[in-house]
């Protein structure tokens, strides 16, 4: 192996043949008579990579990972609702609907979603067929 000068790392890799070859011709015709060019090339074909990665990353304008899902966002709006109203353990199935349209809209799919939604995510827990515990 040889030495690794100060300040360096050994970056040892497999290239297919053609590439190999593409690279080593390039290399000849750019640098005639010169000798150990090949790391500066790659090392400048690597970083050139790398700033145009990182500014496409920079440009990315959604989070990757957001704190709380848009979806949590509004079952919150709606359990708020409800304490608004003045509901802090139990509501009625007709005051949560009354909460989802107002915050939501008024389609029977709608509601029907944001109640299993609110069931199945620990925001309400069925008591009996028309009563909810809010938790």
């Amino acid at each position: 192996m040889p030495k690794v000068p100060e300040g360096k790392r050994g970056l040892y890799i497999y290239l297919d043949e053609k590439v190999y070859e593409s690279l080593m011709s390039l290399i000849k015709r750019k640098y005639e008579g010169l000798h150990g060019v090949l790391s500066a090339e790659v090392q400048h074909a690597i970083a050139h990579w790398i700033k145009q990665h990182e500014s496409t990353l920079t440009q990315t304008t959604h989070k990757i990972n957001p704190a709380i899902p848009r979806s949590h966002i509004v079952a919150n709006a709606i359990v708020n609702r409800l304490r608004e109203a003045g509901f802090y353990n139990q509501c009625a199935k007709r005051d949560l609907i009354k909460a989802i349209e107002d915050e939501r809209g008024s389609d029977l799919r709608t509601i029907k979603k944001w109640m299993k939604f609110l069931v199945r995510n620990g925001y309400l827990k069925w008591l009996n067929p028309n009563v909810l515990e809010i938790l």
